[in-house]
Parts: structure tokens; C-alpha cells; sequence
């Protein structure tokens, strides 16, 4: 899609990437933290002793696999009754959870609640280094977890750890702390040797070596330059795209997304590395809710900029939000076409940056012609 810059990756310098897990089988679970209970009762006990097992299922409205395990688990519910409590949280927003639940879980034993701060997301899935859904912990009568897996495998599960038979087996903590610094790397060098050893890092392809270069370069630059942003940016395509260390990426784009709100350039990077990598029909998406917060924040802070009203189109899209899509990327289209007449009027126009601008201008027109017709085909015949 967009300009070179748009392709870039977004990231922070951090002393350590991904901690050591903090959660495992054996721990006394966590309490769980969500913004509102939809159905069933608020339960506050969770990690405590208790005469019922807990069962937390994380699940998404955009997760067709996740919405499809509701059934069988609401099932299980009935089976077991005041045995067991079943807990399906979402971290998506209110409205959006509240519609889905009213249209289609309306009469569920289940107890859905939303979790918009991602408070227990956090204390569950990313103490484990998680993030695909549906995911599913039990906690036995002890408050302690006692296992994690997919929630297919719940109904054998639950049946031993209410029979008293269930064996807990903690996996070992992984340190998954930051390497040691690569020997060829000398933290006293000036500006211009970490420079030009980057670069020929990134040139012989080493890419864990660039990662440790720009931890050590970003520093070096103000807050939200362009250098730091386009390093931060590179750093953080590195990991997800070159190094494929998915859990670090996101651990990453989450750091971002807390600690710089207020760089809609870098946000917007960040959500469209996630949201645009391949082809519509071919891509498994990776956390469209994370790039939807990021895009979100982007438009926030910049919404008269055209390229972040696209990136935010694309990220509606994927939530499901068709209608919303195709009028972000028709204002979008609009908002960009007065840019490049403008462009076009001036005196001393670079035709290069007029065909740069006109293929952005295509690729919108793109997306806006497949989410019109993604929307005609999801209507009723």
C-alpha cells in the first residue's frame, strides 16, 4: 500500500523484551478485573477457595474458532451446573460485544463479560506469552490453576479436577529475557560506527544483531524524531516479520501503544504492518484487536490525515465493522484526492510524487471496492 514509511514496523528500546513467564499451572490464579459482566453473576472470588471450578475462556466476536467453542462449552455449563462457573471474556469494546451477545447468546448459561483494559487478558494469556484464541484456564476448588489448553479439551479436564483425580503438571518457567549483547557490538562506539554497522547488519541479513544495534541507536536521537520512529518502526518489523518472534512483536507493539499515544506516525505504522502483510484472501490475520487499538489511537491524534483514515478503515474492517470501513475508506479516498489536486496545482510539481500519490490513491480505491463487495456478499439473498 502506502508510502515507504508506511511498511515500517514500530518499536520502543527496551531492557528486556519478554520477561520470564509470570503465571503457571500450580499458581494461585490471578483475579480477574473486567470493565462490565454481561450475563450471569459477577464472580469475585477467583483465586480463592471455593465449592465451584472456574473455567475463564478468552474469545473475540471477530474469532470465528472462538465463537464457535461458545456452544459446546455453554453446554458443559448446563451438564455441570453449580459445579463449575464458565467465564467467556472479551476484550473487545462494549457496543460490539453487547450486540453480538444480545443477537446471538441471548438465552447462554455461560458468564460473558468485557474486558476493554485487558486487565485479565494480561494476567492470563500474556503471563503465558499467549495470544491466539479461544484459550481456556481452569481453577480448581483451591483457587489454584490448575490447567491451560484449548477449550475442546475442557469437558475430560473438568470432570477430573471435580473428581479430585486431575494431576497438575506446571510446565517450566522459560527465561526468555534479552540475549547478551553480541561481541561484536561496543556500547561506547560513537554514533557513526553504531550507524554504519547497523546497516551492515540489515545488509547481511543478521537480523538479531540489528535488533541489539537499535536498542542501543534509538536512545540517541530525540523522543518522536523521524530517526527514532523509523528505527523503532524497523526494529519492531524485524522481530515479527524476519525473526518471526510473534510473542516479542506483540509485547512490543503493546509497549507502543501504552507508552507512545501520542506519536499517531509510529501507531500508525505499527497497525498497518499488522493489518496489510499479503493478500486480503490469503493472510491469516495476527491480533487485529491490538491493530485496531493501535489505528484507533493513530486517528485519534491525527484524524485529517488520510493514510491513518485508511489504516483505520482496514482496521474496522477486520473487527467486522464493514458499514463503518467502507464510509472511513470513502472519506479517506475523498480526503486524499483533494491532497494530490492540490499537489498537482503547484508550479513545480514532481511528477515521481504525483504517481507515488496517485498509487496510494489506487490501493485505497482498492480496499474500498473489496470491502463493498465482502459487505454485498455478507448480505441476505
Amino acid at each position: 500500500m502506502k508510502a515507504i514509511q508506511r511498511f515500517l514496523p514500530v518499536i520502543i528500546s527496551l531492557i528486556s523484551i519478554t520477561p520470564v513467564w509470570a503465571l503457571q499451572e500450580g499458581d494461585q490464579a490471578p483475579a480477574v478485573q473486567v470493565s462490565k459482566w454481561l450475563t450471569g453473576s459477577a464472580v469475585e472470588s477467583i483465586g480463592q477457595k471455593s465449592e465451584r471450578v472456574i473455567v475463564i475462556t478468552f474469545w473475540a466476536t471477530w474469532s470465528q474458532p472462538a465463537c464457535d467453542s461458545l456452544k459446546p462449552l455453554a453446554a458443559l455449563q448446563n451438564e455441570l451446573g453449580s459445579k463449575v462457573t464458565i467465564i467467556a471474556i472479551s476484550s473487545e469494546e462494549l457496543d460490539k460485544v453487547q450486540e453480538y451477545v444480545q443477537k446471538n447468546l441471548a438465552d447462554t448459561p455461560l458468564t460473558i463479560a468485557v474486558d476493554t483494559q485487558q486487565q485479565t487478558s494480561m494476567a492470563y494469556l500474556r503471563a503465558f506469552g499467549l495470544s491466539a484464541l479461544p484459550h481456556a484456564f481452569v481453577i480448581n476448588r483451591e483457587g489454584v490453576l490448575a490447567w491451560q489448553g484449548h477449550p475442546d479439551d475442557l469437558r475430560e479436564v473438568v470432570n477430573k479436577v471435580l473428581a479430585g483425580e486431575f494431576k497438575i503438571q506446571a510446565q517450566p518457567r522459560i527465561d526468555r529475557s534479552k540475549p547478551a549483547l553480541h561481541p561484536s557490538i561496543d556500547p561506547q562506539a560513537p554514533l557513526e560506527k553504531l550507524v554504519e554497522q547497523y546497516q551492515d547488519a540489515l545488509q547481511d541479513e543478521d537480523w538479531s544483531l540489528a535488533v541489539q544495534l537499535i536498542d542501543l541507536l534509538v536512545p540517541k536521537f530525540p523522543v518522536g524524531s523521524e530517526q527514532a520512529e523509523q528505527l523503532l518502526s524497523r526494529k519492531f518489523m524485524l522481530l515479527y516479520e524476519n525473526l518471526h518472534q510473534f510473542d516479542e512483536a506483540e509485547t512490543f507493539a503493546r509497549e507502543i501503544l501504552e507508552q507512545h499515544s501520542d506519536q499517531p506516525g509510529l501507531l500508525n505504522n505499527i497497525a498497518w504492518s499488522l493489518l496489510a502483510r499479503g493478500n486480503f484472501e490469503t493472510l491469516a490475520y495476527r491480533w487485529p484487536q491490538l491493530a485496531h487499538e493501535l489505528a484507533d489511537k493513530a486517528f485519534a491524534a491525527r484524524p485529517e490525515d488520510a493514510t491513518i483514515q485508511d489504516t483505520y478503515a482496514r482496521s474496522r474492517f477486520m473487527l467486522g465493522d464493514l458499514a463503518g470501513a467502507i464510509k472511513q475508506e470513502q472519506a479517506a479516498i475523498d480526503k486524499y484526492q483533494k491532497e494530490i489536486d492540490q499537489v498537482k496545482s503547484q508550479p513545480d510539481t514532481n511528477p515521481e510524487q504525483v504517481g507515488e500519490m496517485e498509487k496510494i490513491l489506487s490501493d485505497m480505491k482498492a480496499s474500498l471496492e473489496y470491502y463493498t463487495t465482502v459487505q454485498k456478499m455478507a448480505q441476505p439473498q
